[in-house]
């Protein structure tokens, strides 16, 4: 029997500088393992912005040291992020642009 097993694929160039992320929409707590994959790969985590909520509160405590920014804006339109990160739950309701 012939070995049909693909070629490995070569590994990709190394990024010179980490990936930086924030978070925006900290709605739901799976943010909290989209964070944590994130730095446990080597991304450094450079802001958060969002309402208070419980989901916020864990995060903020599980990373202390990352800055709250007031507007979610200010983190889409930094150059120096190269990744946004959301866990946003839709709104719902008759006017909601999402389907039920």
């Amino acid at each position: 029997m012939t070995d049909v097993r693909p070629d490995p694929v070569p590994p990709g160039p190394v990024p010179p500088e980490p990936v930086r992320f924030a978070v925006v929409g900290l709605d739901h707590a799976h943010v909290n393992g989209q964070i944590a994959g994130l730095v446990g790969a080597g991304a450094v985590f450079v802001g958060r912005a969002g309402p208070p909520s419980p989901v916020h509160d864990a995060v903020a405590a599980r990373w202390p040291d990352v800055p709250l920014v007031p507007d979610s804006q200010q983190l889409l339109d930094d150059p120096s992020v190269d990744l946004v990160v959301t866990a946003a739950v839709p709104p719902s309701g008759p006017r909601s642009p999402w389907p039920r």
